[in-house]
């Protein structure tokens, strides 16, 4: 991994908070969400790019199943948790973790 792509995921959370709050447009981001970015991010460092969004949402579920897992993460995400935290976490979110034409009629 790159020096600059480490710099980046070490942000602290006020520096790296406006930035992500203003894309959102969530306003503040609660304890919930930096600790599913923490995670992300840390997931991403470890391992790199996911080869899909199912090894990601597992590893999700299994760190907060205590707060009720994947029903918890639509909570604190409620757009696809995995997509919406990694935009958030500033990380690439695995290939084909959305298709905007899954499910079209038109």
């Amino acid at each position: 991994m790159s020096s600059m792509v480490s710099s980046y995921l070490s942000l602290s959370s006020q520096l790296a908070g406006p930035f992500v709050e203003r894309d959102a447009g969530l306003g503040d981001l609660s304890d919930m969400q930096w600790r599913v970015i923490y995670l992300l991010r840390g997931i991403y460092r470890k391992h790199g790019r996911a080869e899909n969004a199912r090894q990601i949402i597992k590893q999700l579920e299994s760190d907060f199943a205590e707060e009720g897992g994947r029903k918890f993460l639509y909570q604190v995400f409620p757009n696809v948790p995995v997509s919406q935290g990694s935009r958030r976490a500033g990380i690439p979110a695995p290939p084909y973790v959305a298709d905007a034409s899954f499910g079209s009629v038109a």
